[in-house]
């Protein structure tokens, strides 16, 4: 991911509409299965500049854990004030055997090489505790990559058979999987297919600032779909993203 995006992060993921919208349906999807805040040990990897430490910690009496392999990163969780915070890569993840009961895993494969993921997965089910859940979330579609995956170095989107399989491979069992951001999928597929590629938009990544009122209309979408997602029989056919909650047997 270059700098810049960093700071883009930092400065907007507390309260951008998509980082609000995603973060409702994560909570939705988790509040079913840690509906009240115990004992829990909970593992951020690949947290980047630290805004979803600050959403996992109702979840525990414990504070969660974050892990990120950028120097960058660690930085704006030094100064977001993070306390558990270390360097270390999600494919040699620092820790022993069944640490943790809960995984979170937000947009950081696909910037790994095509393959190294299951090196990722097998380490997330070596160190998830027996009944231990985790959570992953991708942008989709390799065909919808535009200049915000410039940006941020994808280097594979996924479809939802695809991270099924990923997380299949290393045994674990999935409980949930669907995409989201479904509803403005179109329109996010019309800008990344017509107006990017005829030049027809500025040629930079999706984390920039927009009016309040703009802002917050794009957000009733995802809100919507939390609604659904909170029920674990539901999946969406198409979207931005694709989640999954699985478990370690």
């Amino acid at each position: 991911m270059e700098t810049d995006e960093y700071r883009k992060m930092f400065e907007l993921e507390e309260n951008f509409w998509w980082y609000r919208g995603m973060r409702r349906i994560t909570e939705r999807i988790l509040d079913r299965h840690f509906p009240e805040a115990a004992a829990v040990s909970i593992l951020d990897a690949g947290c980047g500049t630290g805004g979803m430490l600050k959403a996992l910690r109702p979840y525990s009496r414990m504070l969660p854990i974050g892990l990120d392999i950028s120097t960058e990163a660690i930085k704006y969780l030094k100064w977001r004030g993070e306390p558990l915070v270390l360097r270390a890569s999600v494919t040699q993840v620092p820790f022993r055997v069944a640490s943790f009961d809960l995984i979170t895993c937000f947009d950081v494969l696909y910037q790994l090489s095509p393959g190294e993921d299951r090196f990722a997965f097998n380490e997330f089910y070596r160190v998830l505790k027996p009944g231990g859940k985790i959570y992953v979330r991708l942008p989709a579609y390799q065909w919808m990559a535009g200049a915000h995956d410039r940006f941020v170095k994808t280097a594979h989107r996924y479809t939802r058979r695809e991270l099924i399989a990923g997380l299949q491979n290393a045994k674990f069992r999935v409980l949930q999987a669907s995409y989201a951001n479904f509803f403005l999928f179109p329109f996010l597929a019309a800008k990344r297919l017509v107006l990017e590629k005829f030049g027809l938009l500025v040629n930079s990544s999706d984390l920039r600032p927009m009016p309040r009122f703009i802002d917050r209309l794009l957000e009733v979408p995802l809100w919507i779909e939390s609604l659904f997602l909170s029920k674990i029989s539901f999946s969406f056919p198409w979207g931005l993203s694709v989640i999954c909650l699985a478990e370690k047997e």
